[in-house]
């Protein structure tokens, strides 16, 4: 199901200030002083490109207990026309 990206916050200072931890998911901080992104995931603050690596982690791991419960209704299948088969 897509979600509304307009409650996303987009933040902008120096290192040394602290970040907000009220955020949803994928909002950003540009630090001014260093040139580096931040995203919000999970609770944390996330260089990009360990939220990157953190959100497909993510991605993977849902994919993988899609495939499992997929995997159980295919052999709950096969197990229907087996018996169906056999009468």
């Amino acid at each position: 199901m897509a979600k509304l990206l307009s409650s996303i916050k987009r933040f902008i200072g120096e290192s040394g200030e602290l970040k907000a931890t009220d955020c949803p998911n994928g909002s950003t901080f540009l630090e001014t002083d260093t040139g580096n992104m931040y995203v919000f995931v999970e609770g944390k603050w996330l260089l990009k490109e360990e939220a990157n690596i953190a959100l497909r982690l993510e991605t993977i791991r849902r994919l993988t207990a899609l495939l499992e419960e997929a995997k159980k209704t295919n052999e709950t299948l096969e197990l229907i026309a087996e018996s169906v088969s056999n009468e």
